[in-house]
């Protein structure tokens, strides 16, 4: 029988690196130069948090209220720009979505966090362990989501530092153990090498032991001591291992049998980095060249506050608006005015019945830059087809799922699985499949999908991200689909993707 408190697990010796903590020493002039600002980019956090299930899955008590209250602490004391994703708005494909989005946008400065709570699942005879998202029905469900998967997106993401606090399990046959690295310059001299290598790291509620759901205030054990440590921290910039082995291990342990842990991911592309936080209003020194006998000053100048810079849009009414792979909005026909970073941002526009649009457009810092997104007819699309309504939530979890049965397919060659959500793929497109070359795999991102008239067809517009020979490549795919029975299958994708 399986209890909300034993299918809550952390399994983490078979995945990750152990790492010692770590101790600092001052420089003998016990002077520290200062943080390095231009090594520090935007924090951003996927925080996810289910406590409905179906059964046979139990009902857990605290992970919505941890999720929230780690939200919350992020992004008033640390600044971070939060996705929040609660029970049924936490299926795999969207906590995967989620992941795979941010792979896109952030680059090589920023630092991501994702933080789960929710049930976990260990395949002892397998060596495999699992989240279990919303939308999964078992311990064995086609939706759980194993820790390989996570650590590939991780090891793929552009951020300089990705941290994964898990409340639950997350494991998988990859550990061995890692050497903590010498730190005898000073403080400051640390964080700064911190900050500057690259870091993929597990913070986990346990090892391979049940986790409690239940602990102090509304909160579980290990996410009291991650809020309440978070809220506390005395020093304005830290690492997750000071974080770790300053007070979470010491409050879990001390209240609990289980005992957290903090570890690096193998295979990830870990470079002996670590994640910093900073918290809010912490003034970081730009470090720059002084002339000769020239004294530095006490206090780093307060920078210029930038100038706006704006996208001035037209584009035709209900269309959906992305500028860097971010949605930003409906059109409503009328020029739309979006206030944007400077720089070459990409400027994406989706209508159903037409192609996608996109453009690169140059913005100039304080200025503003005008695009007109004049759109074409989608191709291949049958003359008596007519939009209905949008696609309902439920639908699109279907929907989802089907088009992540394709890519596993696809990247598989699992012409079995290909044959059972395309039961009428043209021959000529299976031998397509066939030739794809070994180690090509492919990435769908739901952009757009809208309902067909009579509501039993729609049409599904994916970004496709795929790595071909070692070289990243983006294009628009489209697919066809219809309701078969209680689910969705393929019915057709033209021939122009």
């Amino acid at each position: 029988m399986i209890s909300s408190y034993h299918i809550r697990l952390a399994i983490v010796a078979g995945l990750v690196l152990f790492v010692p903590a770590q101790t600092y020493s001052q420089t003998s002039r016990n002077i520290d130069p200062p943080l390095r600002i231009s090594e520090r980019g935007k924090y951003y956090a996927i925080v996810i948090g289910i406590n409905n299930y179906r059964s046979p899955l139990s009902t857990l008590v605290t992970p919505v209220n941890d999720a929230r209250a780690i939200a919350a602490v992020l992004t008033e004391s640390y600044g971070f720009q939060v996705k929040l994703l609660l029970n049924q708005e936490a299926t795999r494909v969207h906590i995967l979505d989620a992941i795979i989005q941010f792979r896109d946008t952030l680059d090589e400065n920023d630092s991501l966090l994702i933080y789960y709570a929710g049930h976990g699942y260990s395949d002892r005879a397998s060596d495999k362990a699992y989240w279990l998202p919303f939308d999964a029905d078992s311990v064995y469900s086609s939706n759980r989501i194993i820790a390989d998967e996570l650590t590939t997106d991780v090891r793929v993401q552009n951020a300089r530092h990705v941290l994964i606090i898990s409340d639950s399990c997350y494991s998988g046959g990859l550990s061995r153990d890692a050497d903590s690295p010498t730190q005898s310059a000073g403080r400051t001299v640390f964080l700064n090498r911190m900050l500057k290598s690259r870091s993929r790291t597990l913070m986990a509620s346990g090892g391979d032991e049940p986790v409690s759901d239940r602990g102090t205030d509304g909160h579980s054990v290990f996410a009291y001591a991650v809020i309440r440590s978070l809220q506390q921290a005395v020093q304005p910039v830290f690492t997750a291992s000071d974080l770790f082995y300053g007070s979470v291990r010491q409050q879990v342990a001390g209240k609990s049998d289980q005992l957290p842990q903090y570890s690096v991911i193998r295979n990830s592309s870990h470079d002996e980095g670590d994640f910093v936080f900073v918290k809010r209003q912490t003034r970081l020194a730009e470090p720059r060249e002084l002339a000769p006998g020239s004294v530095a000053p006490s206090q780093a100048s307060t920078a210029q506050r930038p100038v706006d810079s704006y996208l001035m849009l037209k584009a035709p009414v209900g269309a959906e608006i992305h500028i860097d792979q971010q949605f930003s909005g409906h059109s409503t026909g009328s020029p739309s005015r979006i206030k944007v970073p400077p720089g070459q941002r990409t400027v994406e526009v989706f209508l159903a019945g037409y192609m996608p649009w996109k453009q690169l457009v140059m913005v100039e810092s304080g200025k503003q830059a005008d695009v007109v997104a004049n759109l074409a007819p989608a191709v291949n699309v049958p003359s008596n087809t007519r939009s209905g309504g949008a696609v309902s939530d439920a639908d699109m979890v279907q929907i989802r799922q089907l088009l992540t049965l394709y890519e596993t397919a696809v990247n598989n060659k699992d012409i079995r699985q290909l044959k059972a959500v395309w039961p009428e793929i043209p021959p000529k497109k299976l031998d397509q499949y066939k030739g794809v070359p070994k180690g090509a795999r492919i990435t769908l991102t739901v952009t757009v999908a809208t309902l067909l008239d009579g509501n039993d067809n729609a049409i599904v517009r994916c970004k496709q991200s795929y790595q071909l020979e070692g070289v990243s490549h983006d294009d628009n795919v489209t697919f066809y689909v219809g309701r078969l029975n209680s689910g969705w299958i393929i019915n057709q994708i033209p021939s122009s993707n």
